[in-house]
Order: structure tokens, then C-alpha cells, then sequence
């Protein structure tokens, strides 16, 4: 996660897109989840798109 922040903010990038895994599950809330870390801490926009079912 501090990585692809850290690139974003190197390159000035305008976009980062991330999947939603860990989003929904239970770690995730209890502990955070990527793409909310790189959501809240990136400079740039942050796009999270569905790449996991959400246990549908």
C-alpha cells in the first residue's frame, strides 16, 4: 500500500485504480482494508472498482 502511494505521488499520477478486496470482510473492517489505506492516503483520485462478488 505505501508503495503504490508513494509511486502515485512520484510519478504525479492523476488515478489510482484499485480492486475492492477486503473491503466486505471482517479483517478488513477490523484491521482496514488496501484500498481504503490508499483511498485515505493517496494525493491523487482513488477509483475502487468490484473485483470480488462480496460473498454473493
Amino acid at each position: 500500500m505505501d508503495v503504490l502511494v508513494s509511486l502515485a505521488a512520484r510519478h504525479r499520477a492523476d488515478l489510482l485504480v484499485v480492486g475492492n478486496r477486503g473491503l466486505n470482510s471482517l479483517a478488513g473492517r477490523l484491521l482496514g482494508s488496501v484500498p481504503s489505506a490508499v483511498s485515505h492516503r493517496a494525493s491523487c483520485d482513488v477509483l475502487i472498482v468490484r473485483t470480488t462478488d462480496g460473498g454473493r
